[in-house]
């Protein structure tokens, strides 16, 4: 059964609720704002989830370790994670029992750029099953924290502790300077008990920190959210912190971390 994460909101969420339920799938392969999304409405409205699943697949967007805690907690079942993109150069996912990304060897061969000042290195591939039109080396824009050496892994294959998204989503600061997201570290803790967060940019050097708070998050801790991007925009930034409903999303469903109107 397919549906539309688009068309989800909260005068609908019972309906798919209901199909679901009806339905009763093993999996769901949902991105994880649309599962944040079911997440945050069963919350909010003291509701349980109540279809027995094997597992939940979140693929084609960020998820941090606390989101997908919470939504173990929620769906009451393993949330395994997994790393893809169009191009389908190279595959990664969660082990059996680890968090840890492994790069599938059988699907591409995966090679690691230069850390950056983070720690970040881009992803590079090699496609083994696009005889037509192999891609070699080549540059995917995505980030990534490697795995540490004393990591414990279930398989002898590449492995990464964080994916930290797209090189290529910049904000652009007042003096012109270009900040790319994943210098921002969206995964550091002080983005806990969030659902979702969003940056919007309009205008040069001015961006609006958008964010949907779980029942557990108290305003409090704004200023130290606040205080942690600062630290990475810098002076020629202002930044607005605003909690909304929902995130924009593409025609396609997706959440983006940057919605840029420059």
């Amino acid at each position: 059964m397919m549906l539309s994460s688009y068309h989800l909101t909260d005068e609908r969420i019972p309906e798919y609720l209901e199909a679901l339920e009806n339905f009763q799938p093993d999996f769901l392969n949902i991105y994880p704002s649309a599962a944040l999304q079911l997440a945050e409405y069963l919350q909010r409205h003291d509701q349980r989830w109540r279809t027995p699943l094997q597992g939940v697949l979140c693929g084609s967007e960020q998820l941090t370790l606390s989101q997908k805690r919470l939504l173990e907690g929620v769906f009451q079942c393993r949330v395994l994670r997994w790393y893809g993109h169009a191009e389908r150069v190279v595959l990664a996912a969660e082990g059996t029992y680890s968090d840890l990304f492994y790069f599938w060897p059988h699907y591409g061969f995966v090679e690691f750029g230069e850390p950056d000042g983070d720690g970040l290195r881009e992803v590079i591939g090699t496609t083994f099953h696009n005889m037509a039109m192999p891609l070699v080396r080549y540059r995917t824009g995505d980030f990534v924290r490697l795995a540490k050496p004393d990591a414990r892994r279930e398989y002898a294959w590449p492995a990464v502790e964080e994916i930290s998204g797209r090189g290529q989503e910049f904000l652009v600061t007042g003096s012109g300077r270009r900040i790319s997201l994943t210098a921002l570290n969206m995964h550091d803790a002080i983005f806990d008990g969030l659902y979702a967060v969003q940056f919007f940019q309009s205008e040069q050097g001015v961006a609006e920190f958008r964010y949907i708070p779980s029942p557990e998050f108290h305003a409090s801790r704004l200023p130290q959210i606040e205080d942690g991007i600062r630290r990475k925009l810098g002076d020629d930034f202002r930044l607005v912190l605003r909690e909304v409903g929902e995130v924009e999303k593409t025609p396609r469903g997706k959440q983006t971390w940057l919605i840029s109107r420059l």
